[in-house]
């Protein structure tokens, strides 16, 4: 069967809605693969769920680059495709890079289908997979690259074996990494309601939130990044190892959760050990408040 495709929206030709996912069954290489082609009908459709797949953005060390990932808890339905609007309380988005473009399979997993600018012909094949940023023309999209906000449409395809996801197995990816013209400024990352937020794998949407910040430079002990060093940063810090350190209390610099002023001994890593050094520079240098403003020059 042919489906006629342009730009991720519903062209001429016979294409075949089940009534829980729009896909298109296509013969390649003797094998019926469902493809992903209409994002935009499922969005339309989709109903409230309940999240088991959060969104997060981190900075890349000191860069003018933070990264968009998802985790997935592996106990819900897992994620097929994310709407999410992403905007800087200062400066432009120059530039957006996928992660994965293209189909995902077991040797390369990943949501690689930009339903926004993906281009397919008659003939059922992708003459280009586009971008994961949404024309600004489109329905509820934001305005775009050279703008302070833009809207990240990205979707998985895969035949059996290749999903990015499975239930029963919790994971944690990166979706793109965004460049930026200035810092500091603060990211916000919310769904696009009108686009479908984060669409799961039976059709339903759920929503999305998060935030984060991009620094110009590293004030060590920081951890909120509020321009000073307090309690609250140790607070911080300890939530953080609790929660994400596991048993050894460690996260790594390659997780999303760390926290590069809280690596307050040049570590690599986020450990006890930043705790009790940032403890330390209160109780000494932090007088009756408690307070160090940044920047300090403490070792």
């Amino acid at each position: 069967m042919q489906c006629g495709v342009s730009r991720g929206y519903g062209g001429e030709g016979d294409c075949e809605i089940d009534g829980t996912r729009n896909i298109v069954e296509e013969e390649f290489g003797g094998y019926e693969m469902k493809k992903l082609l209409v994002l935009v009908v499922i969005l339309a459709v989709a109903a409230p769920s309940m999240a088991a797949t959060t969104v997060s953005c981190a900075q890349v060390g000191t860069t003018k680059a933070f990264t968009v990932s998802y985790t997935y808890d592996g106990v819900g339905i897992p994620p097929r495709a994310f709407a999410l609007d992403v905007t800087l309380s200062a400066g432009t988005i120059s530039g957006v890079t996928a992660a994965k473009v293209g189909e995902s399979t077991s040797a390369s997993l990943g949501f690689g289908i930009f339903p926004g600018t993906i281009d397919i012909t008659t003939a059922g094949v992708v003459s280009t997979y586009g971008s994961p940023v949404a024309p600004a023309a489109d329905p509820g999209a934001k305005p775009g690259i050279g703008t302070n906000a833009v809207t990240l449409e990205l979707g998985s395809l895969y035949a059996t074996g290749g999903a990015p996801n499975v239930a029963g197995t919790p994971k944690t990816a990166v979706l793109a990494t965004v460049a930026v013209s200035t810092t500091p400024a603060t990211v916000t990352i919310v769904g696009n309601g009108t686009r479908g937020s984060l669409v799961l794998e039976d059709a339903t949407s759920t929503t999305a939130s998060t935030s984060c910040a991009l620094v110009s430079g590293i004030c060590k002990g920081d951890v909120n990044i509020s321009n000073s060093v307090t309690t609250a940063d140790v607070v911080a810090l300890v939530g953080n190892l609790n929660t994400f350190g596991g048993a050894k209390k460690t996260i790594s610099s390659t997780s999303i959760y760390y926290s590069l002023p809280g690596d307050a001994d040049v570590s690599g890593s986020n450990t006890t050990a930043d705790v009790v050094k940032i403890v330390g520079w209160l109780n000494t240098f932090g007088g009756a408040k408690k307070t160090i403003v940044c920047p300090h020059t403490y070792n």
